[in-house]
């Protein structure tokens, strides 16, 4: 009899639970699609201006800017706050000044890898706005201001393709004509490359 009164409260829970669940399909007004999110003008404009935000936090960045500076004997270091110890050394670690480590299993790793990472977001953010002011023709505010923060967009490719020629051998030249679809296809670009597609920019 106790068997039977446990597999009644059993299946009245799964019934109960079968027949009052709704969909979890939800929509969430706080998460736009990127078409949504880049039509909005002002989101649009916020990306402008925290790349440029951005731009200034990447180049002062202690991991990257910082430990360049002191490989340039700019600067030297008694202590290892973002490996600056070790890329400051002579004798111990490298019998000269010790280049950047890219070996990916080296705990001496991140310090190169802030500007790549940090670069190729800022150029993310450049494209989006390029996308909704070239291709979606989104207006933000008047067609001056538009402008405006179409060509400083332009400018934030031309910085990120100009510094990522400048720190790295080679690097993806990519802008919002892109074709993303297969993003494991892109051809890689060498210094050169990168510096020349900086400059057209600039120009």
């Amino acid at each position: 009899m106790r068997k039977l009164t446990e597999w009644s409260r059993l299946a009245a829970i799964v019934a109960i639970m079968g027949t009052g669940c709704k969909s979890l399909e939800v929509v969430n007004p706080n998460a736009p699609d990127a078409a949504r999110a880049f039509s909005d003008p002002g989101a649009v404009q916020g990306l402008v201006t925290g790349a440029v935000r951005n731009w200034v936090q990447i180049r002062t960045n202690y991991d990257g800017a910082l430990v360049a500076t002191a490989m340039a004997d700019s600067y030297s270091a008694s202590w290892n706050n973002f490996n600056l110890r070790y890329y400051t050394s002579y004798g111990n670690e490298c019998p000269q000044r010790c280049g950047w480590d890219n070996r990916p299993t080296s705990n001496f790793r991140f310090q190169i890898e802030a500007f790549w990472y940090g670069y190729y977001g800022l150029l993310s953010s450049a494209n989006d706005v390029l996308t909704a002011i070239r291709k979606n023709d989104v207006i933000i505010g008047s067609e001056a201001n538009t402008q405006q923060l179409e060509a400083i967009s332009v400018m934030l490719q031309g910085v990120v393709f100009s510094a990522i020629a400048l720190n790295y051998d080679q690097g993806f030249v990519v802008t919002e004509a892109t074709d993303l679809t297969d993003p494991l296809s892109l051809p890689v670009a060498l210094r050169d490359e990168l510096r020349d597609s900086a400059v057209a920019k600039f120009d």
